[in-house]
Order: C-alpha cells, then sequence, then structure tokens
C-alpha cells in the first residue's frame, strides 16, 4: 500500500516495557496488559476520547477468554462502547498489519482516528490437551450414565496425558515442518555466517540497548506486576558486560551437531504491548496536536518459509518503490532482530546485485546499509519481540529517534514467520 493523497501521521506512542516470558509478566493476562498500555496512552496524549474511531491491536496467542482482544481492551481501559475495535493477526507483524489496516482506513476516508497496536504474552500461551485426551474427554461429558463413563475413564493411558505445547507448535512452520531457528540456520549456510559474527552481533544490540537505557525510557511506560506490585520500569533483556567468551561456548540449539544459532544469539521469548495513535494529518492540526512523522509507505512481500529471515529484504523493496525512494535516502533503519544470523543474511542480501537480480528483479543490489544508522538503540536480540507487538515497537522507536536526530525519513522492517516480511516508511513531520 502507499498513500499519495491523504496524510496519515503519528502522533503519539507509548509500549510497556517488554520482560522475558516465565519473569515479571507472568501472570498478566494480555488483555489487562493492553489495557495498561492504551491507558497510558491516552493520559500522554490530551484529546477528546469520543474523537476516536477505532482500536486495532496485533495479537498472535489469541486467548478464548478474549476472542476480539482489541475490544476488550478499549472496554475495560474505559472507552465508550460505540467506538469499534478490532484484533489482526500476520504472525510476528501482527501489530505492523494494525498499522497498515489503520492506515488504509483513514486514507479510505472511513475514520479519523485510530489507535493501533499490539499486545502479547507469550507466557501465557497454553498447553493443549492431547486429541486422545480431548476425545475421551468429550465421549465422558456425553456419556448419559455412570457406568459409561466409568468404561471410557478406564480406556486412559498415561500417553493421553503429554500434552501439544502451543507455543513451540507456534514456532514451527507448518508448510516446512521446521523451526522459526532453524531458518536462521538455513540462512548462516546460505550466507556463509559464522558464530562469532553472531556473537558479536548480539553482545552490540545488548551494548547499544544499555547505552540508550535513557532513550528508551521516553517510550516506556512504568508498570506494577504480580501481588506484590513490583515496579517494572524498563526492558528486562539487556544485559550489563556479556561474557563474550561465555558465549562462544553455548551450544547451537536448533541444530546440534553442526549449527552456529544459540539461545544467547536469538531473541528471547517475550511479554509486551506497543500502541500508537494514528490520524489523518487535517485532523490531527484541527486538534492542535504536533505529529511525530507521517507514513509515507507501507509494504508487505511473501518468499520461501524457510528462509523468512530475508522478509525484510522484499517488503522493503517494495516500500521504497511505493515511497519513490531509495535505500540511501533513510537516515535511521530498525531491522528487528529475531535471529543475529537473519539480521546478517539481510544486510549481505540487500548488499548483493546477484540476490537482488534473481529475486527482487532489480538491475542492482538495493544498497549497503551503513551499521552506524541500524538498530541505534539495540534491537530484540536485548530488547526483545512480544510477537503481537514488534512492529509498532519499531516504528515507535524509529519515529522518535527520527525526532532526536532530525532524520528526514526512516525504515522499520522485520521478518515474519510462515515467509514474509514487512516494512514501513516514515517521513519527519517537522
Amino acid at each position: 500500500m502507499s498513500y499519495p493523497s491523504k496524510k496519515v501521521v503519528i502522533v503519539q506512542g507509548v509500549r510497556t516495557p517488554f520482560t522475558k516470558a516465565g519473569k515479571e509478566f507472568k501472570d498478566i493476562h494480555p488483555a489487562d496488559l493492553g489495557t495498561y498500555n492504551l491507558k497510558e496512552l491516552l493520559l500522554k496524549i490530551d484529546f477528546p476520547k469520543k474523537e476516536i474511531d477505532e482500536i486495532i491491536l496485533g495479537n498472535v496467542a489469541n486467548l478464548p477468554d478474549a476472542a476480539n482482544i482489541a475490544r476488550v481492551v478499549a472496554l475495560k481501559a474505559g472507552l465508550d462502547q460505540s467506538i469499534s475495535a478490532s484484533t489482526v493477526h500476520r504472525n510476528c507483524a501482527s501489530s505492523l498489519e494494525s498499522l497498515a489496516v489503520g492506515v488504509a482506513k483513514i486514507q479510505a476516508n472511513m475514520m479519523d482516528t485510530v489507535i493501533a497496536g499490539g499486545v502479547e504474552s507469550m507466557s501465557q500461551i497454553p498447553f493443549l490437551f492431547s486429541p486422545s485426551l480431548s476425545r475421551i474427554l468429550t465421549k465422558i461429558m456425553t456419556s448419559k450414565t455412570l457406568s459409561q463413563k466409568l468404561k471410557t475413564l478406564t480406556s486412559l493411558r498415561l500417553s493421553d496425558f503429554k500434552p501439544r505445547i502451543a507455543l513451540l507448535e507456534a514456532l514451527t512452520d507448518p508448510f516446512t515442518g521446521i523451526l522459526m531457528g532453524e531458518t536462521a540456520e538455513v540462512l548462516a549456510r546460505d550466507f556463509h555466517i559464522r558464530r562469532e559474527e553472531q556473537d558479536d552481533f548480539a553482545i552490540s544490540s545488548h551494548e547499544k540497548a544499555i547505552q540508550s537505557e535513557k532513550k528508551l525510557q521516553e517510550e516506556i511506560v512504568t508498570l506494577f506486576a504480580g501481588s506484590t506490585y513490583q515496579m517494572v520500569s524498563k526492558d528486562t533483556g539487556p544485559r550489563v558486560n556479556l561474557n563474550k567468551d561465555r558465549m562462544r561456548k553455548m551450544k547451537p540449539y536448533f541444530d546440534k551437531k553442526y549449527g552456529t544459532v544459540t539461545i544467547s544469539n536469538s531473541c528471547p521469548i517475550t511479554d509486551g504491548s506497543a500502541m500508537l495513535v494514528l490520524m489523518s494529518e487535517e485532523k490531527a492540526l484541527a486538534l492542535g496536536l504536533k505529529p511525530l512523522v507521517s507514513i509515507r509507505s507501507v509494504a508487505f512481500a511473501g518468499l520461501e518459509p524457510q528462509r523468512m529471515g530475508l522478509g525484510p529484504v522484499y517488503s522493503s523493496h517494495k516500500a521504497l518503490k511505493k515511497a519513490n525512494l531509495s535505500l540511501k535516502d533513510m537516515g535511521l533503519i530498525e531491522i528487528n532482530e529475531a535471529f543475529a544470523a537473519q539480521v546478517l543474511a539481510c544486510l549481505k542480501a540487500f548488499s548483493s546485485d546477484t540476490f537482488c537480480q534473481n529475486k527482487l528483479n532489480t538491475d542492482q543490489s538495493l544498497g549497503e546499509i551503513n551499521p552506524e544508522i541500524l538498530n541505534v538503540n539495540g534491537g530484540a536480540l536485548a530488547i526483545g519481540h512480544p510477537v503481537g507487538a514488534t512492529g509498532c515497537r519499531l516504528a515507535l522507536t524509529l519515529a522518535l529517534e527520527m525526532k532526536r536526530r532530525n532524520i528526514q525519513f526512516g525504515l522499520a522492517t522485520l521478518c515474519i514467520g510462515g515467509g514474509q516480511g514487512g516494512a514501513v516508511i516514515l517521513e519527519n513531520a517537522s
């Protein structure tokens, strides 16, 4: 999609801290996590709440007690019931999808103000009954007599109680049958990316996140978690003084015999939420609000599922073409760090004439990315990747850094499980 006529702007944004799954936010329902995020966003921007037309949230592991989690979040946050809400799902780019849908609706004059974002509690992705246990329980519930129920109970076997791990299934590509980490191993082999390169890139991500802690605080709201109301005011993933020697000794996790991808050079499983206020420029100005950035283009693209990590190259190519810009016009770039190998492979693909000619049908490469403008505040290897929220986190981090540095154009992009990529190009509103 591109938006040549009606300009859509990001007025404000905020996110929760990102925490490792099973830690600080493990007992917080994703709807409550999103509700807190939305309440804080509404406090941060001063405009009549009746001006909100719709809430659109990305969410991947949709829990059954909040099937349309966006509606649950909107009502729990105290918004009027007349405000509509919808939930979208595009795996790792679910909140970028919410942004794209919001922009499209504003462009189509369906509405003027949309809150777009996402929320994910990867801690609360459930264990599932095995199919055999499900059948037995169903038969017990539908049996009409006690003797029938007891007879069915006697058919239970210990193996029936082995659960299905929904998180593991969600991180496995259903087309190829391989885990997301195994797709990173494919790219490491394709592009000859050494283990040392991956570890060094991961260490750099942590170092930049630690150095940028004060800047990142500008986009984060404090949250009080658990029965003890533990204060969580910053991302918990970034680590100080990572031991390089210890990282080098970590065993490969996905391909234990020949692999190079480890837990330390992969992003952590994460809980968190991020939201943005989108408006038509006319609406923002009418309300006396000063936009952060305008949205120049949004694009999605597909590719081989086993090489899904290259999605940023395919989608960025489309986004740049729609924006009538080139990679060298980008003053800042955010590439989501699902795996160090995946980002490093993207950097090589962006600058490869052969790859771009064969895969993108271009005359030459898209260009080299200067490491000095890439993920300047660290990335998901340190900060984390709550899959339903990451897209808007990238856009928010990029928008705020563009304002700090007075950068005209910025690119945020990420790979998507299943073989896709998503990208958004932002333009400084000033």
